[in-house]
Parts: structure tokens; sequence; C-alpha cells
């Protein structure tokens, strides 16, 4: 994620430049955009809606269904994987 990515390069990227990579929204790549909000993820979203209907990542975190949850961030990853250079 480009948001914890630029703390480690040098010199440090600053914080509104680490935008996200695969999408168009030119947002901050942080973990509520890659959950909740960046585009490509959108079918995965749907599909996951269930688990995906938290207003704060506290609450997505802690729910009880974590097979599901673990499921959900697996399909994330792969989508990642598949569309980025990084």
């Amino acid at each position: 994620m480009h948001s914890q990515i630029g703390s480690y390069t040098i010199p440090k990227t600053p914080w509104d430049k680490r935008t996200c990579k695969i999408c168009n929204l030119n947002a901050i790549e942080d973990e509520t955009h890659f959950l909740f909000l960046c585009p490509l993820y959108k079918d995965i979203r749907q599909t996951y809606k269930n688990i995906c209907n938290y207003s704060s990542i506290h609450e997505f975190l802690n729910q009880d269904n974590l097979n599901k949850l673990d499921d959900f961030i697996v399909q994330l990853n792969y989508v990642t994987n598949k569309h980025s250079n990084i």
C-alpha cells in the first residue's frame, strides 16, 4: 500500500503523492481506499457485501466472520497482484 511504502522511500514520498496506482481516483492508497473505495475491487466487494457493510476499518476487522474476511482479503490481494507492476 502506497500510504505505507512512501514512509520508507528515500527521500520519503509526501503523503499527498502516495496515491493509488491502480485506479484513476487520484486518492491516497490507504486501508480505507483499498478495502472500501478503489473501483478495481467493486466486484469483490459486491460478492462479499455482507462483510463490507461497515463504516470503519475497526468495525470491519472486528467482525465475527473471520473466514469470509480472510477470503475477501485474499481476493483483493489476488486482483492487486494481477493489475500491479509494483
